[in-house]
């Protein structure tokens, strides 16, 4: 199985092939790397919150934290949680701990205007039995749409209740929507990908619609996807973005990630576009007998 990127073109690109690979070695750095679904090995928790706070009348905050819990130690546990203001990544959370259940992270932000904000977190963990080598993953996600106005005040909510509400979430989802959308399509335009042929998804949307976005794939291919779909974007997106000249460039600023599903199921791009307007595809190859 191949566990290297390639770069070509200014590109970066995700390969992966659907076939068991164990190497047991001491972990130096920190990284993901997916192993056969231990099924016994669940999680017991796993949650995303965004949580806002009101300091004072002039000071406000957004408390982003990510928690999980297996039901007994592993060998070893990691949690990488993003976070987007209005399609654009935030900021990044990531914790790497050895031989425990728990890991729970929390930052607080200052709010200085009205926003959409969503997080996703990927929850790791590696087991060890033996000679052999398995994993357990999950995912959680959650969104706040923040508001901050001369005259409505200070109001948040997840989904819209009142006119009021329902008249902001428009607004900015239509903020978020002009920046993703601009940037994936741009980012497809010059790639020369054929939208027609995938189906698509925002990353941001992954933990909640993974089952119908995967549809007709078997649930453990579905597994092997999401854990080297998160492997790939953690190497080459979370520690930075890898440029032609051998540079890293920081993923934040970046747009959402737009997930893309070939109709044929043998192929998951992610396309997203970086700060300074960068176009950037991973490339990942699905393979398996229907």
């Amino acid at each position: 199985m191949k566990r290297f990127f390639g770069y070509m073109i200014g590109l970066v690109f995700m390969t992966a092939c659907l076939t068991a690979y164990f190497i047991k070695s001491e972990r130096s750095t920190e990284t993901i790397i997916f192993f056969p679904i231990n099924k016994r090995a669940v999680f017991q928790s796993a949650d995303t919150m965004l949580i806002p706070h009101k300091k004072s009348d002039k000071r406000h905050e957004l408390q982003w934290r990510s928690y999980s819990e297996t039901h007994e130690p592993a060998y070893l546990r990691q949690d990488v949680s993003l976070l987007y203001k209005n399609g654009r990544l935030q900021g990044i959370m990531k914790e790497w701990k050895e031989n425990t259940q728990k890991l729970d992270q929390s930052r607080s932000l200052s709010l200085s205007e009205s926003s959409l904000y969503e997080a996703i977190t990927f929850h790791y963990g590696e087991i060890h039995t033996g000679d052999d080598i398995t994993s357990t993953q999950a995912m959680s996600q959650n969104r706040k749409y923040i508001v901050l106005s001369k005259v409505s005040g200070f109001d948040f909510f997840e989904t819209p209740i009142t006119a009021e509400q329902k008249e902001w979430q428009l607004t900015l989802d239509n903020n978020k929507k002009t920046i993703t959308g601009s940037g994936w399509d741009e980012a497809l335009e010059k790639l020369a990908i054929p939208r027609s042929r995938y189906k698509e998804l925002p990353l941001t949307e992954l933990a909640v619609q993974r089952a119908k976005f995967l549809t007709g794939i078997p649930e453990s291919v579905q597994e092997e996807i999401i854990g080297k779909l998160w492997e790939g974007l953690y190497k080459n997106y979370v520690l930075g973005i890898k440029k032609e000249n051998g540079a890293i460039m920081s993923p934040l600023g970046s747009t959402i990630p737009l997930l893309l599903l070939n109709h044929n199921k043998r192929e998951l791009l992610v396309i997203f576009t970086a700060e300074d307007g960068t176009p950037i595809l991973l490339r990942q190859s699905v393979n398996y007998s229907f």
